[in-house]
């Protein structure tokens, strides 16, 4: 058997996998574009020539994919953090309040 077979077949269990389990955290339009990069990824050319080359080859792309989902996941929790802020133009129009700054009693510091 062809080791870029095994090679293939592996890679794109893991990474379809990995994809799919990390997508729970994921909008669906972010979890397609995971999938869109494991299945780009998988045109990166490595020679095999043994079994050695072929582990070395899946850790590479596996390591890769889990940078694309670690990269989607922080877009998609600064899209949410974005969403869930109100903006509150009123806030800007109220005066700003002057606190003076407590001082200790005995008159040493600190207290």
């Amino acid at each position: 058997m062809d080791l870029r077979l095994v090679e293939y077949v592996l890679y794109l269990a893991a990474g379809v996998a990995l994809t799919l389990w990390a997508g729970a955290a994921l909008p669906r339009g972010l979890q397609l574009a995971g999938l869109g990069g494991v299945a780009l990824l998988l045109q990166l050319d490595t020679s095999l020539a043994s079994a050695a080359d072929l582990v070395r080859a899946l850790a590479t792309r596996l390591g890769l994919v889990l940078l694309l989902l670690g990269a989607l996941h922080l877009v998609a929790l600064v899209i949410q953090r974005r969403a869930e802020r109100p903006e509150r133009p009123e806030a800007a129009s109220r005066p700003k309040t002057e606190y003076e700054a407590v001082r200790p009693a005995s008159g040493r510091f600190p207290y």
